[in-house]
């Protein structure tokens, strides 16, 4: 795992102790935190309010309270991407399914081999870091730049294509002032032939689906252009 950086923190909920301790003992050997919880629902509350500093979860689906597919319900609909690995003894393959389906990114099944599961976790992150190259993250807003998707403030909204290529303009040209020619000259191609107003309208329309009142995102800069603050 040297792939990554030198300290990972990593959480494991399973409520078999074991498991737990094992698991804790070969990755921190590696230099990493790994924090154990036994019950679902502490499980649950302790990785929604840390997930800022989680590299990794690794959850078991049997848990007391909680079980370990509602945990990973539970923070994907918090808007929380933090990478989960899902532990189980089942040995159906709907269960791997039902996992992928509520955002797990990897599924292995015990018992399982500590060094299986490190391999597992590095190419779990490794993706992830793909991944994340195509996120761009403002304060208010997630743009997925892959499926051309836009969250605010953890509810996704609906932009059009041209819409969604306007605000990654304005958000990778963030504190900029922005004539209209240059967005024109950048967001419409001269296939399109926008009309003179077509900057305008499409900011108009930005702003109510960013909810911007007053104007508190995309600012105007009377007599030159917009600028975004984000």
């Amino acid at each position: 795992m040297g792939t990554f950086k030198n300290k990972l923190n990593i959480l494991v909920i399973d409520d078999d102790l074991t498991i737990c301790h094992n698991i804790k003992k070969q990755l921190s050997l590696l230099g990493h935190s790994v924090y154990t919880k036994n019950r679902g629902d502490s499980g649950l509350t302790f990785f929604i309010q840390n997930a800022n500093i989680l590299d990794l979860a690794i959850i078991d689906i049997h848990l007391p309270i909680k079980n370990g597919l509602d945990i990973c319900h539970e923070v994907r609909m918090c808007n929380i991407e933090t990478p989960i690995i899902i532990l189980t003894q089942e040995t159906s393959s709907e269960i791997a399914v039902s996992a992928f389906d509520i955002g797990a990114n990897d599924f292995m099944r015990k018992p399982f081999d500590i060094n299986e599961l490190k391999a597992r976790i590095e190419s779990t992150l490794r993706y992830k870091k793909h991944i994340s190259e195509s996120i761009i993250k403002t304060k208010r807003l997630t743009i997925d730049l892959n499926r051309r998707s836009t969250v605010i403030r953890r509810k996704k909204i609906n932009l059009r294509r041209k819409e969604f290529d306007l605000l990654v303009f304005f958000v990778r040209n963030k504190d900029k002032v922005l004539t209209r020619d240059q967005l024109l000259s950048s967001v419409w191609s001269f296939d399109d032939e926008p009309y003179q107003n077509t900057v305008d309208a499409h900011i108009s329309i930005l702003r109510k689906k960013l909810n911007d009142n007053p104007q508190q995102v995309i600012e105007t800069i009377f007599g030159v252009g917009y600028r975004f603050r984000g």
